[in-house]
């Protein structure tokens, strides 16, 4: 059995300029499940403006880990081949 949790934030910008900058974060997404890793990619990249890089299981992920640093990794914690646990 599998438990989602899912947080939602509000911020409101209350200063009188309407254009905000924030920083493009680089992002590292570790999802075996092939619509839910679609859906979260296009979320983080499409509405959040954040690039993704995507990994389908532990292995994958740690390839692209070391091959650059990331600003957030968001893992699935049951992975075929390893836990999100195990990743960090």
């Amino acid at each position: 059995t599998t438990t989602n949790t899912t947080t939602t934030t509000t911020v409101t910008n209350t200063s009188a300029s309407t254009e905000t900058t924030r920083k493009q974060l680089t992002v590292l997404l570790v999802e075996d499940d092939p619509s839910t890793r679609l859906a979260l990619s296009r979320l983080v990249d499409s509405v959040l403006h954040h690039r993704v890089y995507v990994a389908s299981c532990a292995k994958e992920a740690l390839e692209l880990f070391s091959q650059r640093s990331y600003d957030l990794v968001l893992s699935d914690i049951g992975l075929p081949d390893s836990t999100g646990h195990d990743m960090l």
